[in-house]
């Protein structure tokens, strides 16, 4: 369950909430479970957040730094996270479906078992990457690097 002081800042924006981040670098966030739909989170600084069974449906999260983020069975459903930063962060289970993920880079992330149908991977970057089992059917992935990348099991139809 999120921390309801850490709620609360969040949905003051992101410069209240990326100020309040460098005045307090040593506190890792809990917003595990909060309801973010819809939320205009334009580069916000997310790194090392616990965002766990979050609702982030429809979320703009352009230039957002999930960096180390827990998104482990996060509802991202047609979010906006175009150039966004998600290196090292867990997505396992995440409900990605046609979230716009152009530019984004997932490196050495983890999206086991994650639901990406019909999303906009173009040019995402995508090296390293647990995919294992994760459905990616009619996912545009033009111009998406995918070195290394584990694709046993996935669904990559369409």
């Amino acid at each position: 369950m999120a921390d309801q002081h850490h709620l609360f800042l969040i949905k003051q924006g992101p410069l209240f909430w990326n100020q309040w981040r460098q005045e307090h670098a040593d506190v890792q966030p809990d917003l595990s479970e909060a309801d973010l739909n819809d939320a205009d989170l334009v580069g916000v600084n997310l790194s090392g957040t616990d965002l766990t069974r979050a609702n982030l449906k429809g979320a703009i999260l352009k230039r957002a730094d999930l960096r180390w983020t827990d998104l482990t069975q996060a509802v991202l459903a047609r979010a906006n996270l175009t150039g966004a930063c998600c290196t090292e962060a867990n997505l396992i289970m995440s409900d990605l479906t046609e979230a716009t993920l152009t530019k984004t880079s997932f490196s050495r992330a983890s999206l086991y078992g994650a639901k990406l149908g019909e999303a906009d991977l173009r040019g995402a970057n995508l090296s390293e990457v647990d995919l294992y089992m994760a459905d990616l059917r009619e996912a545009d992935l033009r111009g998406a690097n995918l070195y290394m990348a584990d694709l046993r099991e996935a669904d990559l139809r369409g």
